[in-house]
């Protein structure tokens, strides 16, 4: 009987090691990167990434979080897909991306998108948890879509941290930037000098086409062009905040300048003597469309007294003598 129930135990005890064995070998399984990419996913053991297949790759994976090994030259993605080129990471409408990129200040080149029909078209597709892109580049892009477009980041909540566009960047319809076509989250320290075009009529802009990002310390030197609401650096955005940040490009179009408006723009304003940084920030309702409307605003509603402009330029920074001292209007 003793003899028995050892049997049965060392039975039930191998069982349970193969069941659980089982259940392990497919959490692994689930967990592990796709096409063969060495690290299982998790942020202290990420993705890595060392060709345009494997960035592709990406959609079978969309919870992970991902590093580039090197730079990358994705120019065969012009013949992909029947000349469509790569497939924006996550599906618009569907499951989207909710993982995290670090480009580790390597670059992703050549990189081509055509796909003039189709909505949110960018690397990115990101969900609503707000996933990083940080420490990327992509360098000499060619994409194309309909609405929201743009190189990291097409539509909805993204986090973009030291990243960069160049090439161009065409939208069919409309919401259209260089890093972005309606970015709500953070941009921080990131350009664009892409070339924005956009065949449609609204919101198309140097860095962002649409939305409410708080940005910072960014800029955007790219020509933009549209039919109205088009802007050097931000389009119809709604309490948008910015700060530190300029566009230089030219902008054709029938509104242009640094920013178009929507309900509300945020100002910062540096008040004060040099070398004192003394901050202020105001609301100015409606639309900053150059520089001269800028200085109205502020005389009229806010009863600012400038004696002087020193230097006005298209960078949207403006800097003049007023009853305070050197005053320099950041907008």
């Amino acid at each position: 009987m003793v003899r028995r129930n050892k049997v049965f135990f060392k039975v039930i005890l191998i069982f349970l090691c193969v069941f659980f064995a089982g259940i392990f070998s497919a959490s692994y399984i689930e967990a592990a990167c796709p096409a063969a990419m060495t690290g299982d996913g998790a942020s202290g053991n990420p993705c890595m990434i060392t060709n345009c297949t494997q960035l592709q790759a990406m959609d079978d994976g969309l919870t992970l979080n991902y590093s580039l090994n090197n730079s990358i030259n994705c120019s065969d993605t012009i013949n992909w897909d029947s000349g469509a080129g790569f497939n924006p990471i996550g599906n618009y409408g569907g499951t989207t991306f909710s993982g995290s990129l670090d480009g580790r200040n390597y670059t992703i080149s050549n990189f081509y998108i055509n796909r003039p029909s189709t909505r949110c078209i960018a690397l990115i597709i990101p969900n609503s948890n707000y996933p990083i892109i940080k420490n990327l580049g992509l360098v000499n892009v060619n994409i194309t879509g309909q609405q929201s477009t743009g190189g990291i980041s097409c539509e909805g909540n993204a986090n973009l941290s030291r990243v960069f566009v160049t090439g161009t960047i065409h939208s069919t319809y409309a919401w259209v930037g260089g890093l972005g076509g309606c970015v709500q989250g953070w941009i921080s320290d990131s350009y664009s000098t892409a070339k924005v075009l956009c065949d449609g009529q609204y919101e198309t802009g140097g860095l962002v086409g649409t939305c409410s990002p708080i940005i910072s310390n960014s800029y955007a030197t790219g020509n933009v062009s549209s039919t109205q609401k088009v802007a050097g650096f931000i389009s119809a955005a709604t309490d948008v905040n910015v700060s530190n940040s300029f566009s230089t490009g030219s902008v054709t179009g029938s509104t242009g300048g640094f920013m178009y408006g929507g309900s509300q723009i945020k100002l910062i304003i540096y008040i004060g003597m040099i070398g004192r940084g003394i901050v202020q920030q105001i609301v100015i309702p409606g639309e900053i469309r150059d520089a001269q409307r800028l200085i109205v605003q502020l005389v009229v509603e806010f009863h600012i007294f400038i004696i002087r402009i020193m230097l006005q330029c298209p960078t949207g920074i403006l800097m003049g003598f007023g009853a305070k001292g050197l005053m320099i209007f950041q907008y």
